[in-house]
């Protein structure tokens, strides 16, 4: 009997980091840092953050994707143009306007990064169809008591290129076992692919129904045993990995707007004392709101709500639709862009996933408008505005959090704002305003956030990467 070789056995992509953020410590010293910011109460002094640290500017055009190391020393950002740099994070802790310590270019759009759990390689992929995995040869590692920047040399370790039918790959996620190692992707002709990273041969093909839209983004569970799929009609699609068997699509019953981004929800949460697997997915409502979702039966469960949202129940209703891939829905089929449908969708634009140092998990989203929101999952009140809220001269700059169970399925996390009129204080209440929003202005965004990531070394920051080509780094 023999077996085939495992993940270890191919030294190329390296050994499992042994402790990828040296957890224990980096806890106790966020958890410092959290009661430095409460007061006896153990509650936050408001809820606005977002010290601005730096803004990056090597990137000449639209910057698509970002994403960080597993251990959090170095994130990658990747352009229209097919440029991906590679950025050092000790950096932030002296200076947040330093370079990027490597760089590539592909020749070609990039449209998704992704890094491999627990080893410094990582995957790209570009609109001509390639798909390479990097990997990071990292000298000079930072200690505690000392910050010494790292050299880093780039190795092409694997190199795919999409069959010309399927164009390209749209979005792509590594999901490792040192047994199964694979890489999926999606594609413009409505397939999941997944990869063998070691042979990168195809394992596995999935067809979505065609007439639910492109497949734009994607989740995969940790045991490999199920994946959701976001599509451009607004419907997520619940597939088997094991039986390559598509269980549910399901839709929000008065829109049709795109999902933007499905996110695996990490750390201990749960929903009306339940713990099954969730999603945290943008689009599909049309409105500036993240919802999450009970994976298991495919339903929405929690709606994070900005001010700017219509929260009401009739929105969040959701239509069960036939999983047959060789029906066509007319309906789907039928539906027409137009001018006024586009400008409708106010849907957020990027979202990330983090752990707290409790073990919780918590989100992090942007809006068309540049508002960047930490949604805190497990204890509302406590989520945090890091930047943009200074739009409406009408209201406080500071917003109140709040949750409100709608019935047993499903409850609203809101932002709130507190009208002037209620707090005003005579004409230095409306000078220190303008003040205000004028160094908000500062800091926000110019142009719309195309994705972000949740930094934990050397602190926590946010960092967000725009159309205009701009990093800005936030301590958060």
């Amino acid at each position: 009997m023999s077996f085939p070789p495992t993940l270890s056995d191919y030294p190329e992509f390296g050994t499992e980091m042994k402790n990828e953020m040296d957890l224990e410590n980096l806890q106790k010293s966020d958890l410092s840092m959290e009661r430095s910011k409460t007061g006896s109460s153990g509650t936050r002094n408001g809820a606005y953050s977002g010290l601005l640290l730096g803004r990056l500017f090597e990137h000449s055009t639209s910057v698509n994707c970002i994403v960080a190391s597993p251990d959090h020393r170095f994130f990658i950002t990747g352009d229209e143009f097919g440029s991906i740099r590679l950025w050092e994070t000790s950096k932030f802790e002296s200076n947040a306007t330093g370079s990027s310590i490597a760089s590539i270019n592909l020749g070609s759009a990039i449209t998704s990064i992704t890094f491999m759990p627990k080893r410094y390689c990582f995957a790209v992929a570009t609109k001509g169809g390639c798909i390479k995995i990097f990997r990071l040869s990292v000298q000079g590692k930072p200690n505690n008591s000392t910050i010494r920047h790292s050299t880093v040399d780039l190795t092409l370790l694997r190199n795919y290129q999409v069959d010309e039918f399927d164009s390209y790959a749209l979005s792509i996620q590594f999901s490792i076992s040192d047994e199964k190692p694979m890489l999926a992707f999606t594609t413009p002709t409505c397939k999941l692919i997944l990869l063998d990273i070691r042979t990168m041969e195809i394992v596995s093909t999935l067809q979505n129904n065609l007439s639910y839209g492109i497949p734009g983004c994607f989740a995969v569970d940790n045991k490999q045993s199920w994946v959701v799929i976001g599509t451009s009609k607004g419907i997520l699609c619940l597939w088997d990995l094991s039986f390559e068997l598509m269980l549910k699509a399901v839709k929000f019953k008065k829109t049709l707007y795109p999902i933007k981004s499905v996110k695996l929800i990490q750390g201990n949460y749960e929903v009306n004392k339940k713990k099954n697997v969730f999603v945290a997915v943008i689009g599909g409502s049309g409105e500036s709101d993240v919802t999450v979702w009970d994976v298991s039966k495919l339903q929405p469960r929690n709606v994070l709500c900005t001010s700017s949202v219509t929260s009401t129940i009739e929105i969040y209703s959701v239509k069960d639709l036939h999983a047959d891939p060789d029906l066509i829905d007319e309906d789907f089929m039928q539906l027409s862009l137009n001018v006024d449908w586009i400008l409708k969708n106010k849907s957020s634009t990027a979202l990330t996933t983090s752990i707290g140092p409790d073990g919780h998990p918590y989100l992090v989203s942007a809006t068309p408008l540049g508002k960047i929101i930490k949604w805190n999952l497990v204890n509302p009140d406590k989520s945090q505005l890091i930047i943009g809220g200074l739009n409406n001269p009408n209201v406080q700059d500071t917003p109140v959090f709040s949750s409100t169970q709608i019935n047993a399925n499903l409850s609203f996390i809101n932002e709130r704002y507190t009208s002037n009129s209620e707090t005003a204080n005579g004409g230095n209440s409306f000078r220190r305003k303008a003040i205000t929003e004028q160094q908000e202005v500062l800091k926000n965004h110019t142009d719309v956030v195309n994705d972000l990531i949740v930094l934990r070394r050397p602190f926590e920051m946010v960092v967000s990467v725009d159309r205009s080509g701009v990093i800005n780094v936030y301590k958060s």
